[in-house]
């Protein structure tokens, strides 16, 4: 009995040993088993990282590298095969004198228009029909007066009405002014004097000068005096032999059925003006009121909007006059980059802008850029080579700032259509009779460029940064750090799927994807529906915020005993999933904004690991302090983009429902 006890009471204690023995052969191989798992996470976590770091390298060495081309430099400039080269072209100089500006009588003896007599007294038309320019000086002739036989040497005035290729017409659009008038414009066309029949038109769009009454404004103008110097070089077929497109310059109406007298010289005349004539010419709708036929004919290749203001003094307090040559639309849309490249090379080599240069972009350059080299003078290189890569990454950075933030220049409207167009941004201190003189010398210039007969196989490029008016980035170049970006959520996702995708609670994530993407549609559906703009931020705000409230409370159903680590792994695979269906196709369309985007979204949705022993009670305060700062209302809208945007609503809210699902459950 002893015995059988003292066996039975050794038994259980051979036992534990044996037990012991097997925790101690399985406890280091347990211990090395989660080492080599953290490491193998660790190394995960720097493959991640790797990629993700080269691509934005490369994006920043864009302005000085080449990787495409193997060059240390930016590809420079960009002509068509089929565009002529507009460095090669001499234009001859407008004069500066005044006296030999056009002339306009004070009252016009015939108006060739189609405006109601109440409006026939104001406006380009008005101008046209009184102005006379003088006779081309390359031609020595005549004076038709009978009697008179002396001979004539360039000093003989000609009526613009009286050319027969110039004929001018005052339009009534459908579009409404904020009183509730018509707006109206003016337009005048100078067809070609060549044998070859015209079929297609380039446009010029133009603000109108103050107190447009009588064409007296037109007359105190200096630029606008150029501008009927233009229009009788353009007609007179000794001076511009090489016209072959149509020409026509549209500008706004005041005081009359157009703009009223408080309007700005600038965006607020022409973005109206040109919408207006755009939905005259194509005729948008069955409400369009269209443009005769012989106006209307012909197809519009490309559309120069003219933006002529006041310089604002710089941080020194000079004046100094600046050029921009902004080609940026809507939704990334751009112009083809041979046209832009033309303009660009017909501007150069001026001596009104040759200090400031062209800027391709509407900020104000030369302050924000001193401001942040001064901000890195200590902390990077100092050298003319690194000066200029650094000058170049900001101009770049600006450029596709306003691709993707805006305000989009005048000419969105025409791009939007399909049509070339890029708005020239001249400011000057004062009416200078030599700027004057320069900027429609630079416009004959680029008319010329631009005068090939036919351009149905035009080819060129239309996705491009532009680090500088001589420099541009094609997509061929920066699709690479694109995809580079975006790679660590292929990875991600990839890892998920191979490791886990039998344990994976997709029915879970499949429903709180299901719910971030119906928050955003129920956002996006009320904010278009309702007409909700800039005036209505707090009504939108709440109504997100009650949308955000909505979709937590049905996450939180979803999750009924909490979201654990297989969940949490579930949803991080569907939104690396989500985000990289969402930006394939901006970047393919609109690499200003998916570039941006992926830099941001990628290190929050690919590069945590989900596990539970790493969800400490600082990494959770820390999720929740960046899920409230990225919220819409508090950084996104209105303190980067104007409005609730497509790109807000489709892309930017389901992601970041998708990251709070992640980190708050």
């Amino acid at each position: 009995m002893s015995i059988a006890s003292t066996t039975g009471g050794a038994a259980p204690s051979s036992d534990s040993q044996e037990e012991e023995d097997v925790h101690d052969v399985h406890g280091p191989l347990s211990t090395a088993t989660a080492c080599a798992g953290r490491k193998r996470r660790k190394m995960r976590t720097i493959h991640l990282i790797m990629p993700y770091a080269v691509g934005l390298t490369w994006f920043l060495l864009h302005p000085i590298v080449s990787v495409v081309t193997g060059e240390l430099k930016c590809r420079g400039s960009y002509i068509d095969e089929s565009a002529l080269e507009p460095g090669n072209l001499r234009v001859a100089p407008y004069p500066t004198d005044l006296s030999k500006l056009p002339k306009l009588r004070a009252r016009a003896a015939k108006v060739v228009t189609a405006a109601p007599p109440s409006s026939r007294n104001s406006g380009l038309c008005a101008a046209i029909s009184s102005a006379s320019t003088l006779r081309t000086p390359f031609v020595s002739t005549r004076s038709r007066s009978r009697g008179d036989q002396s001979t004539i040497t360039g000093e003989e005035r000609v009526e613009l009405i009286s050319r027969g290729n110039v004929v001018c017409h005052t339009h009534n659009s459908s579009i409404s002014t904020q009183d509730g008038d018509k707006l109206s414009f003016d337009a005048v066309k100078i067809e070609p004097s060549s044998p070859a029949v015209s079929s297609e038109a380039v446009v010029l769009v133009v603000n109108s000068p103050p107190n447009d009454d009588v064409g007296g404004g037109w007359s105190a103008s200096t630029i606008h005096l150029y501008y009927l110097a233009l229009i009788g070089r353009l007609a007179d077929p000794n001076s511009t032999p090489w016209l072959s497109k149509t020409v026509m310059m549209v500008a706004p109406r005041q005081n009359g059925v157009g703009l009223s007298k408080d309007a700005a010289a600038t965006d607020d005349q022409l973005i109206p003006t040109l919408q207006a004539f755009l939905d005259s010419y194509l005729g948008l709708d069955e409400r369009s009121i269209r443009l005769p036929p012989s106006f209307s004919s012909k197809t519009l290749r490309q559309i120069l909007v003219i933006d002529v203001e006041a310089a604002s003094a710089s941080s020194s307090g000079i004046n100094a006059p600046t050029l921009r040559i902004l080609p940026q639309g809507r939704r990334g849309v751009l112009p083809n980059l041979d046209f832009v490249f033309a303009l660009a090379k017909a501007f150069n080599g001026g001596t009104i802008f040759k200090d400031g240069g062209i800027s391709m972009h509407q900020g104000n350059e030369a302050e924000w850029v001193a401001a942040v080299k001064k901000w890195l003078h200590n902390l990077l290189p100092q050298g003319q080579y690194f000066q200029q890569w650094l000058s170049d990454l900001l101009r770049m950075i600006a450029f596709s700032g306003d691709l993707i933030i805006g305000p989009h220049p005048p000419h969105a409207a025409a791009l939007d259509r399909g049509i070339d167009s890029v708005t020239i941004r001249l400011s000057l201190p004062t009416q200078q009779a030599a700027a004057g003189a320069e900027l429609v010398q630079k416009l004959e210039q680029s008319l010329r460029a631009l005068s090939n007969l036919h351009e149905r196989l035009h080819h060129s490029v239309t996705q491009y940064f532009l680090p500088s008016d001589k420099k541009f980035v094609s997509n061929g170049e920066y699709t690479y750090p694109t995809v580079l970006m975006m790679l660590p959520l292929a990875a991600r996702a990839a890892s998920l799927a191979l490791a886990d995708l039998e344990s994976f609670s997709l029915s879970v994530a499949s429903l709180i994807g299901g719910i971030c993407l119906g928050v955003a549609a129920w956002i996006w559906g009320t904010v278009a529906g309702l007409g909700l703009g800039a005036n209505n931020f707090g009504l939108i705000n709440t109504l997100i915020a009650g949308a955000y409230m909505l979709g937590l409370l049905g996450m939180n159903k979803v999750l009924k005993n909490g979201c654990n680590e297989r969940d949490r792994r579930s949803i991080q695979f569907v939104a690396c999933l989500f985000a990289i269906y969402a930006h394939v196709p901006i970047a393919l369309a609109h690499a200003s904004l998916a570039i941006p985007s992926a830099l941001f979204w990628t290190p929050l949705l690919a590069f945590p690991s989900l596990t539970g022993d790493e969800r400490s009670s600082i990494r959770k305060l820390l999720s929740s302090l960046i899920i409230f700062a990225t919220w819409p209302p508090v950084s996104l809208v209105p303190r980067v983009f104007s409005e609730y945007t497509t790109y807000v609503a489709a892309v930017y809210i389901p992601l970041h429902l998708l990251f709070a699902s992640m980190c708050l459950f």
